[in-house]
């Protein structure tokens, strides 16, 4: 794709380049719907969270890369869809098949997932051309990047991760700790899936990493390219979030993390975490069902037993 010097010119002076990993989910079990994500974009330019689209009951929506605006009819579009029991990729291939909603789709980064359980992800061909160019115009290195999408399912939760302008193994990080989390609901995979990446790096920085490593993330983070960071000890972004709603729309969690001067998001992501997880513990045991409650009830015998032969 080609892209005019007055087009590129238009939007370099508009918009940041809204590099960014996220990965939104829906529980089918319990219809929690969620997401979260980081970026290096500055917390005074733009709010990741405001790219988190929510239909009540139905699913979520994420847009990034270079996202339409919050007017654009692609949202009420994706929204009517959701609404009517459309699933993702339908919604996904409406909003991105369409000239008349939006022009510039092959620039624009997607995931849907909805609340029966599909997730799909949609990720523009023309985002790395557009990016080589628009970092040179705005005279910010070219690294090499990765703009890719997956999607998968842990149990009942469902998911589809994402990034753009990131290091080739951001976005398998953020699949793998969704994945693999011990977390007992969709809060915890989330946290999980987005603390991965910065657990990588921070691993890279115990094994005496250089200052030429490439580290997970924002690839214009990674190696101190944003502002306020140390070179050599970049970070995956300069703002995080969590965001977790019940089938009723209801929030059950949204920490958010937007720090000034260029200071580490994860590090309040995982107080703010931690005081939550402290508020809404995961419960250590599950009697519910049939085969808990006759292991309970053996280990209740048992005791029993032991404290009449005590007593004997």
């Amino acid at each position: 794709m080609k892209f005019t010097i007055s087009f590129l010119l238009l939007i370099a002076s508009q918009v940041h380049v809204e590099a960014t990993f996220t990965v939104a989910a829906t529980d089918t079990a319990t219809g929690q719907q969620g997401a979260a994500g980081c970026t290096c974009v500055v917390p005074e330019a733009v709010s990741l969270y405001n790219h988190y689209h929510s239909v009540v009951g139905k699913g979520v929506l994420l847009s990034q890369a270079s996202p339409p605006d919050a007017d654009s009819p692609v949202y009420s579009k994706a929204h009517e869809l959701l609404s009517a029991g459309q699933d993702c990729d339908t919604v996904l291939q409406a909003i991105t098949n369409d000239t008349s909603l939006d022009g510039e789709s092959s620039i624009r980064q997607y995931a849907c997932v909805d609340s029966r359980g599909n997730a799909a992800g949609y990720t523009g061909a023309g985002i790395q051309e557009f990016y080589d160019v628009l970092l040179s115009l705005n005279g910010e290195e070219v690294q090499p990047h990765a703009q890719v999408d997956e999607q998968g399912s842990a149990g009942s939760v469902f998911y589809s991760a994402q990034g753009n302008i990131v290091s080739k193994n951001t976005v398998p990080l953020l699949s793998d700790g969704f994945e693999q989390a011990e977390g007992c609901d969709l809060a915890g995979r989330l946290f999980r899936s987005i603390v991965a990446v910065d657990d990588s790096n921070n691993q890279a920085r115990a094994n005496g990493s250089s200052e030429d490593t490439n580290f997970e993330g924002d690839v214009r983070c990674e190696n101190g390219i944003g502002e306020g960071i140390i070179p050599g000890y970049g970070y995956p972004g300069l703002q995080a979030y969590i965001h977790v709603e019940d089938v009723n729309g209801n929030e059950v969690l949204h920490i958010e993390s937007l720090p000034e001067g260029g200071v580490n998001p994860y590090d309040e992501i995982r107080e703010k975490y931690a005081q939550w997880r402290l508020a809404n513990p995961c419960p250590s045991h599950d009697y519910s069902s049939n085969a808990n409650a006759a292991q309970f009830s053996m280990v209740v015998g048992m005791a029993v037993v032991a404290l009449a032969t005590i007593m004997i």
